[in-house]
């Protein structure tokens, strides 16, 4: 649907104090020529006439009497500038600035209209659902094409090409990757995806559904006898392998940040933070659209030790700290997998003297045992652990 976004500092935009500037500037200008420019833009946005307006429109939103003064207030300050339309009319094309207002072209408009046209025809989304059943044709991850169909894992159909012709135009694919390729060519979306399933996977309630459905009855189309174990979105489905989440471009992922190795947490391009591979080789989660990350650095560097580990720093004053140095103090609390323990790491904790007394917090080399290091990572449970003992 269209719609006109206004930024945060419209209201003090450049363009808007400029008016300051007129010689016809009075107590009330400022704010006319804000909302005379605003009635214009929405006006702009209901018709689908990207950001151009007729002059008779700018009269209408300006009222008779002040129009002239107004159109010439917004050309002087830079909100309009005097165009010819198709026609060879006098027309005005508003200022095109996202800080200041943005709207929706036809042609967003017209492609999301095909597309939910093209989405809700059987004849298209049914053979397309038939051939590559309820997984990504790109990730190769099941989908979910029941209940909430707005997440990374949610059930959607990919155009490889803006005119759709037949069900060859289309593939099923998630959230996740449809989102990451948004405008690319067919040839690249072709290089990233997985072939078409021999045997395509479908949920208990997909089979339901297909041999209800209308389509599916007047062409006889014969479906599996039986249904498959149901397997959660975001799985692989048995038997079959998974693919590669889609990227933008493969060069440079868009789901990189920039400036950080392959090896670290990255973005994926639908705005979730999934886990990439986790320390030792071993996946480290086995749903890809969770939401949390390592924050372990590049494989091979050791964790560094805790400043509060090491006595060879001054004391504190009190005599029971080393004093530590604030640029380092952010490495006290890195996010750890739990469990892991990090040798010689030095944590905070009660480790033993070599005396048989428990000294908090020193950290005191001495013959004694080590102490494993403390977990410090702020889960939520740890939070509660920590209110209970109050």
């Amino acid at each position: 649907m269209p719609w006109l976004r206004t930024g945060d500092t419209a209201a003090n935009h450049p363009v808007v104090l400029s008016v300051l500037e007129d010689k016809r500037v009075d107590d009330r200008l400022v704010n006319e020529a804000f909302g005379f420019v605003l009635r214009c833009a929405l006006q702009s946005t209901a018709h689908l006439t990207d950001y151009v307006i007729s002059h008779g429109t700018a009269v209408q939103m300006a009222g008779h009497s002040r129009a002239q003064e107004l159109i010439s207030v917004a050309i002087a300050a830079g909100y309009l500038t005097e165009v010819a339309d198709g026609e060879g009319r006098r027309a005005y094309k508003l200022i095109e600035d996202d800080t200041f207002i943005h709207m929706r072209t036809r042609e967003e408009i017209e492609w999301e209209r095909q597309r939910k046209l093209d989405n809700s025809n059987p004849a298209l989304t049914i053979p397309v659902r038939l051939r590559d059943g309820d997984a990504c044709r790109y990730c190769g991850l099941v989908v979910n094409f029941q209940g909430d169909r707005r997440g990374q894992k949610a059930g959607t159909y990919d155009h490889l090409d803006r005119q759709v012709q037949s069900p060859k135009d289309m593939v099923v694919a998630c959230g996740r990757c449809n989102a990451a390729l948004l405008d690319a060519p067919r040839a690249h979306r072709e290089k990233q995806m997985m072939p078409p399933p021999k045997k395509p996977y479908f949920k208990p309630k997909t089979l339901e559904w297909l041999r209800t459905h209308e389509y599916v009855i007047t062409h006889d189309i014969v479906l599996p006898d039986t249904a498959e174990a149901d397997v959660r979105a975001g799985r692989v489905p048995p038997g079959r392998d998974a693919g590669t989440a889609a990227q933008r471009t493969p060069e440079t992922p868009a789901s990189r940040s920039e400036g950080q190795p392959a090896t670290q947490a990255e973005r994926d391009p639908a705005g979730d933070v999934h886990r990439t591979e986790g320390p030792h080789g071993n996946p480290s989660c086995d749903d890809p659209a969770v939401n949390t990350v390592w924050s372990e650095g590049p494989p091979g560097n050791k964790p560094s030790e805790d400043p509060a580990g090491d006595c060879s720093g001054p004391m504190d004053p009190r005599g029971t700290q080393p004093r530590v140095d604030p640029a380092e103090r952010s490495s006290r609390f890195k996010q750890v997998q739990a469990g892991r323990v990090h040798p010689g790491s030095g944590y905070a904790g009660s480790g033993r003297d070599g005396k048989g007394s428990v000294r908090d917090g020193t950290g005191r080399a001495g013959t004694g045992r080590s102490a494993p290091p403390v977990a410090l990572v702020n889960s939520p449970a740890q939070k509660k652990r920590k209110r209970r003992k109050r």
